[in-house]
Parts: structure tokens; C-alpha cells; sequence
């Protein structure tokens, strides 16, 4: 079974490198604002996710979804 996190992507401009500061276990400490550009950038693939839920559970294989629901069925 897989979980899939979320990131969240701000489209804007290459200029734009920080967001301010933002609790990150460390105090004061800044993190970069990841772009669009970034994703270009390092060759990032964005792709989307299959989930087939049965009983509370989330499977990212049909196969597997459907074993459990023979055996829960």
C-alpha cells in the first residue's frame, strides 16, 4: 500500500526565490519556494496517482484491491 504527499507548486516568477520565513524546526530558518521553473529546471516529472479504495484502504494496485475484496466479500 503507498500514501501519496502532497506538495504544492506557486507559478511564479523565476525571481521570486523565498517565501519568508516559515517553521521548519529550526527558528528563523527560510525555505525556497518551489516553482514551476524548478520542476523544469532539475527535470522534475510531475505525474498523477491511481487509488482504489475498498474497506477504508487504499490500494495503488487494482490487483490488489481486488484480492481484498474477495476476501472481505
Amino acid at each position: 500500500m503507498s500514501f501519496k504527499r502532497s506538495l504544492s507548486i506557486d507559478p511564479s516568477p523565476k525571481d521570486k526565490q523565498t517565501t519568508g520565513k516559515q517553521p521548519t524546526g529550526q527558528p528563523n530558518a527560510e525555505r525556497e519556494t518551489v516553482t514551476l521553473d524548478h520542476l523544469e529546471k532539475y527535470g522534475i516529472k510531475r505525474v498523477s496517482v491511481d487509488y482504489f479504495l475498498i474497506d477504508g484502504f487504499r490500494y495503488t494496485s487494482l490487483e490488489d484491491a481486488v484480492a481484498q475484496a474477495k476476501r472481505a466479500h
